[in-house]
């Protein structure tokens, strides 16, 4: 039978009217809401403590199983790492071998550069000559035209 909360005011008056106002507070404190029939028992005690003792058995096999996954994953991820290192040495000498390339571009791009320049200053030197040769010529023309002018 459960203890409803008229039953227990009319209790506690009556146990201010028997004890006096301190010791039924007391005793009141001391009586549980909703009567005997919701206190735990020993066998109570019992059946909860193998159930949590099932359930604690049943996480810990799926936390072991979870943490073997982890593991198996995490075998899987160095092995992918290792793969990358690989292929980032491969890389890397892939790079050095480009930048050994590229060093001898820039040397023959030096190279061209000065026999560019060798044969700017050919050409200059030619047209140079050419045009004193032009100068020349036409005065020795000029000159040859004005004397056969005054002679004729």
């Amino acid at each position: 039978m459960s203890v409803d909360e008229i039953s227990r005011i009319r209790l506690a008056r009556r146990a201010v009217e028997v004890f006096g106002e301190a010791e039924a507070a007391t005793l009141m404190e001391h009586l549980p809401l909703g009567g005997v029939s919701n206190l735990a028992t020993k066998d109570d005690l019992k059946i909860l403590g193998a159930e949590l003792r099932l359930e604690m058995s049943e996480l810990r096999s799926e936390l072991r199983g979870e943490m073997s996954e982890i593991r198996a994953d995490f075998g899987t991820l160095r092995g992918e790492f290792g793969t990358l290192r690989g292929e980032f040495g491969e890389l890397k000498g892939d790079f050095g071998t480009l930048r050994g390339e590229f060093g001898e571009l820039k040397g023959e791009f030096g190279t061209l550069r000065g026999e560019f320049g060798e044969l700017r200053a050919y050409i200059e030197e030619r047209f140079h000559r050419q045009t004193i040769t032009m100068i020349t010529t036409m005065s020795a023309l000029m000159g040859i035209l004005f004397v056969a002018l005054k002679w004729a």
